[in-house]
């Protein structure tokens, strides 16, 4: 289970989101944002208004060239912890141009559509 360390009130999702906090009210009230009510007080993860941002810009066809919410959270996650490693090795033909890059814990970087080896 993957917990999310920000936290936001409605007011400062609006600030976030830059809309009206009665536009996070309504999105709350309905259920297309998700968040937990404690006592009389909304609070909302700070992945799920990245999922519903991410949401509506694919609905309306304008996003599509950034990672993807899942892969987003390793992506800003903070690797400064583990020290140093080894850059990742190519080879000769450096990064594969053009394709997608995935990384699987326990397996590593995978690019799509490329050839098995091994």
């Amino acid at each position: 289970m993957m917990y999310v360390s920000m936290v936001y009130t409605p007011e400062e999702a609006a600030a976030y989101l830059k809309v009206h906090v009665n536009t996070i009210y309504k999105l709350l009230r309905s259920g297309r944002l998700p968040a937990a009510k404690l006592g009389r007080d909304w609070r909302i993860p700070g992945g799920a208004l990245d999922d519903y941002l991410y949401g509506r810009l694919r609905s309306q066809g304008g996003y599509g060239t950034g990672p993807e919410p899942e892969d987003a959270v390793w992506l800003d996650t903070d690797l400064s912890r583990l020290g140093e490693t080894e850059p990742y090795d190519w080879g000769p033909q450096g990064p594969p141009q053009g394709k997608r890059i995935s990384y699987i814990p326990g397996k590593g970087p995978v690019v799509e559509g490329g050839k098995r080896r091994g």
